[in-house]
């Protein structure tokens, strides 16, 4: 299900370059188009955003998990570490106030054990 709506987020942006970011990135690469699928829960916030800002991307595209079992959500991701639970009003918050505006957002879509929400953002 995630191969899915990260093929449904690859469609909504140019092929140009995309960076799928991942738990363990330390450093930015430069992209268009940046994908952040269930890693906010695990890096938090303030490093993602710090990522995104620093690959100078146009585009910004989150899944979020939107579910209170943790559990499921470190089955998905094959994870052993503790995530955090992220709300989407936080995600809004913090990216808002790097200057990515929020342009499209799924609410509760069901997947694999759970549910997550898309946000969408665009550089200002």
């Amino acid at each position: 299900m995630l191969e899915e709506l990260e093929a449904c987020q690859r469609r909504q942006y140019p092929a140009s370059c995309v960076w799928k970011v991942q738990v363990e990135d330390q450093n930015a690469l430069r992209a268009e188009v940046v994908l952040a699928n269930l890693v906010a829960e695990y890096m938090g916030l303030e490093k993602l955003v710090r990522l995104v800002k620093e690959s100078q991307a146009r585009y910004v595209s989150v899944l979020i998990w939107d579910c209170d079992d943790m559990q499921a959500l470190q089955a998905v991701t094959g994870r052993r570490e503790k995530p955090r639970r992220v709300t989407a009003q936080e995600v809004i918050t913090w990216f808002q106030a790097n200057w990515l505006d929020l342009r499209y957002m799924n609410e509760r879509m069901e997947t694999c054990g759970g549910a997550v929400t898309r946000l969408d953002f665009k550089a200002m």
